[in-house]
């Protein structure tokens, strides 16, 4: 599916500021992220499938549009790919989808608990150029996207802290 329409965060009592505030504490850099195409593909168990729907949300909500339909890779500016370490055959379909899309030129991150638990498998070549978000920031994932797409590399992999909140923007 292809999802363009912003999506609206939900308001939480006492802290206010909702999608308006976010929105524009994700533009705050003077980069936009319109016209921008984001693939998002999930390897693994179903916690990785609901992150990465959690993840499709904050971006469409940032302004990007949000496919993740394999036929709309190429055309894609950015992929956002999602790993499980449990299921070896999905950690291994990971790497090959990391590696192409770098191949590719595309600006890649990565996120879930293959680069939470296997760090050192980031600095292998065929990963060494992918930005990482881990379990615990998956609501950096505009930043993270944000910052590849400039050639940047963002690393965000806290272990310490709460769980994403619950009231992030969600595609299904």
């Amino acid at each position: 599916a292809v999802y363009r329409s912003p999506l609206v965060f939900p308001k939480r009592a006492g802290k206010g500021g909702g999608a308006r505030r976010r929105d524009e504490e994700a533009r705050g850099s003077g980069w936009l992220p319109e016209g921008k195409c984001v693939y998002v593909r999930t390897f693994g168990c179903a916690h990785n499938q609901s992150d990465s729907e959690y993840m499709a949300g904050v971006l469409a909500s940032e302004g990007y549009e949000v496919t993740t339909e394999a036929s709309d890779a190429a055309r894609s500016d950015a992929w956002v790919i999602n790993s499980c370490t449990v299921k070896d055959p999905s950690q291994a379909a990971f790497g090959r989808a990391v590696s192409e899309g770098l191949r590719l030129g595309k600006a890649v991150v990565v996120a879930g608990c293959v680069p939470q638990a296997q760090r050192s498998l980031m600095a292998t070549p065929g990963m060494a150029g992918a930005s990482v978000v881990g379990i615990k920031q998956i609501a950096r994932v505009g930043e993270a996207v944000a910052a590849s797409l400039r050639g940047e590399r963002f690393s965000a992999l806290g272990t310490s802290g709460a769980l994403p909140e619950l009231e992030l923007p969600k595609i299904r």
